[in-house]
């Protein structure tokens, strides 16, 4: 299965969809609204996916997966959406406090869509760009095959335990094998 997963268009002017065929699409947040209308235009490939720290709106009810579970050609999909509270006011904004409590009993996934990285992976050194040590935890309680997350604005890929966490800037493919 050919996935396009998408995240941070927000920082690059947005994107197009690329004409090449995939069959699924993933967004990790900070997209701008004009990308998810048109993903939400073709309509044939399945899209999920989380909200970013400056996504002003929400992603519609068939698409979220903040804190849902959502099946698709035998794989598990799910995620969190938003970010660390790092200001007063603004849009999905957690505290790692906040996301232990919500994620405590959050079930198994083949793979995790998320906008803030883990805690101590792809973090940046500043006090906007670093991880959430609850999804730390949930990699090293559910090992998801994937943790998928942007907001760090790079492409990168680590490996913790049997989780491949991957960080998407912009957008790339990811391939899974049939189930």
């Amino acid at each position: 299965m050919k996935i396009l997963v998408i995240s941070d268009d927000d920082g690059i002017g947005g994107i197009r969809l690329p004409d090449e065929r995939y069959d699924l699409i993933l967004t990790c947040g900070d997209v701008l609204q004009y990308t998810i209308n048109e993903i939400q235009r073709n309509a044939e490939i399945p899209a999920y996916g989380v909200a970013g720290n400056h996504d002003n709106y929400e992603l519609p009810d068939r698409m979220n997966l903040h804190l849902k579970i959502k099946e698709y050609r035998g794989y598990k999909f799910g995620g969190f959406e938003g970010s660390w509270k790092y200001k007063p006011i603004g849009y999905h904004l957690y505290s790692d406090q906040a996301v232990q409590v919500k994620l405590k009993d959050f079930l198994y996934v083949d793979v995790f869509l998320a906008h803030n990285p883990p805690k101590g992976i792809h973090d940046m050194a500043d006090d906007v760009h670093n991880g959430f040590s609850a999804f730390y935890e949930y990699i090293q309680r559910q090992k998801p095959m994937y943790f998928i997350h942007g907001h760090v604005h790079k492409n990168q890929e680590s490996q913790v335990g049997e989780t491949k966490v991957i960080s998407v800037y912009g957008c790339r493919f990811l391939e899974l094998p049939d189930k």
